[in-house]
């Protein structure tokens, strides 16, 4: 019996009473359909996903379509799914849209023996499971089916949890075991979506994206600073050679070299970390990038061995070596995100070394052939050690510069220089944008800041420019280039490389009620950034799994997950190099001292209080952004 279908007031038909037969008419709580056809007859409410709904089940039509996809094949086996939930209404209503939207077999289990037994006896391609059930919760059964795959050498189903309940204890233990985690009421398209790519076996492949090596290497050390710089330790980088151009899994990439630099803030106590970025000769289309941290001074909190299990590293045998002093520690394996080769060295009374090597098929190397002609720039702050490595950076590219440890000392140089010693650019190290009479007149002035500063709040421009430390290459090339003796015309440098504006970053806004999130989406609109959104914290988890936005505007309180709990979470996953860094910004109704001070506490960015004004917005935005755009 083929399901009653009425039209919608626009034409265009949707699906209404779906019932399949022998199945008892479902109750559709605790689902949100909104996107399959133009909406669904159900007694929730309607979510505004991240896309439109209309724009998310197209694409996910378009994907089943497409060449390749399994409409196209005739072969294509169906997907089996075995959907648990002990609320039989939803389990029953959901089973029956599923077998509708995309011609699955769909089996049902209302508790979890029931669950346990099906998964074992039909393996079925995909498991739906209620974390909290009766007798069995999906949590231990996802544990138990992990658990029997590997002893088994075989591939497990895909794993999905769902719940409607508060899930801030075993939110750890639900990213570990399942690929995907949605709350109820679950968003129907965002599930159809990964339901449809995963019958494509799509779902595992990387996001391809086109970018510049060094600038992202850049872009990680400026994330990791403040946490450094909160310790009192001096974080240095360098970077030496061509630029190279990827398409590759930037997201990857990005989590991993965060992942190394997280490991060695909590390998040293107090001391500098010297970072440097390179590449090995090119061969056969690919380059080795090598990214090392150096670290000397006293060890951290955390040891040497619990570091090397958190980087999933195989101790090396600790035999006697002429090479290496008594007491050595090697260890060495594979980065789970990019496949990277990492090596931990430490010696006694000699430093620790991490270090980061993975071939890259290349898609462009450029040898910037820009050259400041012993042009003149001076420093301000130069007896910092960043200051020091940065000073190197820019002789590299011509400059002679000069440093100075205070402010009266450069301005009394720069009343008393002649007209051919006096400065092109002066640098200010120490994120202070000077202002009337201690703005140096004449030469350009260079503000160099750590991200998250204040001095962001405001939008940049005028006579004083705000970069964000450690500067990339590609920036310092760009900054030559207005001085510069002799270089390559702007056109000879690939996309992303000149001092072009970026496009603005994606924020994904987080709150459970929908007028909040389409208010915060209407004035996101209004300062041009592209937006997606998510109902509940566990679904921005999932969704910044798949795809991790730049920043987060994130609701604190929230039934399922709420946004303190889950920015703990996501700041554990980036720690662990899973997922990649992003800015947090908290929005709340409670705006008192304590909450605030919570935001902070667990890494949030920034905290802004409800109803969200256009002006605030954009000088919380305007503090992370410069981040997230720095590659």
């Amino acid at each position: 019996m083929p399901p009653r279908m009425r039209a919608s007031p626009r034409g265009t038909p949707f699906a209404i009473r779906c019932r399949m037969p022998g199945a008892a008419r479902p109750s559709c709580r605790g689902f949100e359909f909104s996107g399959v056809g133009d909406a669904l007859a159900t007694g929730g409410r309607v979510n505004a996903p991240s896309q439109r709904c209309g724009e998310a089940d197209e694409a996910s039509r378009a994907a089943l379509a497409a060449p390749g996809g399994p409409a196209a094949s005739a072969e294509q086996r169906v997907l089996r799914i075995l959907l648990a939930d002990d609320e039989a209404d939803i389990v029953t209503g959901l089973a029956e849209l599923l077998r509708l939207e995309l011609a699955c077999e769909v089996e049902i289990a209302c508790d979890g023996a029931t669950a346990w037994r099906l998964a074992t006896e039909t393996q079925p391609d995909v498991l739906i499971l209620d974390v909290r059930m009766p007798g069995m919760g999906g949590l231990e059964i996802a544990r138990r089916l992990l658990n029997r795959c590997a002893a088994s050498a075989s591939v497990p189903p895909l794993l999905i949890a769902i719940t409607g309940r508060d899930a801030s204890d075993v939110v750890d233990g639900l990213t570990d075991c399942f690929r995907h985690t949605f709350s109820k009421p679950v968003n129907l398209p965002d599930l159809l979506q990964v339901l449809r790519l995963h019958a494509r076996g799509a779902a595992a492949r990387p996001v391809l994206a086109r970018f510049e090596l060094a600038s992202l290497a850049s872009r990680a050390v400026s994330e990791a600073t403040p946490m450094f710089h909160a310790r009192g330790l001096a974080l240095c980088f360098d970077h030496e050679g061509p630029l190279l151009v990827l398409e590759d899994d930037e997201a990857a990439l990005h989590a991993g070299l965060y992942r190394l630099l997280c490991a060695m803030h909590d390998l040293i106590g107090s001391g500098a970390v010297f970072c440097h970025a390179g590449i090995g000769p090119p061969r056969d289309g690919a380059c080795r990038f090598r990214f090392e941290l150096a670290a000397s001074g006293t060890p951290g909190a955390v040891s040497l061995e619990e570091v090397a299990a958190r980087l999933q590293l195989v101790m090396e045998p600790p035999w006697p070596r002429a090479d290496l002093p008594g007491g050595s520690l090697q260890a060495s394996g594979l980065c789970p995100a990019s496949g990277a080769r990492v090596r931990l060295q430490s010696a006694p009374a000699e430093g620790i070394v991490l270090r980061f090597e993975r071939d890259c098929r290349v898609n462009r190397i450029v040898y910037p052939a820009v050259h400041a002609g012993g042009r003149h720039a001076w420093l301000l702050q130069g007896a910092l050690p960043e200051a020091q490595v940065f000073t190197r950076r820019l002789q590299r590219l011509g400059w002679q510069v000069r440093a100075f440890e205070s402010e009266s000392e450069l301005l009394q140089a720069l009343a008393a220089a002649v007209p051919l010693s006096r400065p092109d650019l002066v640098f200010r190290l120490d994120g202070v944008a000077a202002t009337g009479s201690t703005r140096p007149e004449g030469p350009a002035v260079v503000v160099v800041v750590t991200a998250g500063a204040d001095a962001l709040r405001r939008s940049r421009g005028g006579s004083q420019e705000l970069l964000v430390y450690p500067v990339s290459t590609a920036e310092l090339v760009a900054l030559t280039r207005r001085f510069a003796a002799f270089g390559s015309p702007l056109d000879d440098e690939p996309a992303g490389l000149a001092a072009a504006p970026h496009e603005l970053p994606r924020v994904l806004v987080v709150d459970d009620l929908e007028l909040n999130r389409i208010a915060a989406a209407a004035l996101l609109g209004a300062l041009g950034y592209p937006v997606d959104e998510a109902a509940d914290g566990l679904d921005a988890v999932d969704r910044c799994r798949r795809s991790p936005p730049d920043i987060v505007l994130m609701d604190v309180n929230m039934p399922v997950l709420g946004g303190i709990e889950t920015t703990r979470h996501i700041r554990e996953l980036q720690r662990l190099g899973r997922l990649a860094p992003f800015a947090i910004v908290a929005a709340t109704a409670d705006a008192d001292a304590q909450t605030a001070r919570r935001c902070l506490e667990v890494g949030m960015d920034a905290v802004l209080s409800k109803p969200l004004m256009l002006e605030a917005l954009q000088e919380a935005l305007n503090r992370v952004t410069i981040r997230a755009r720095s590659s």
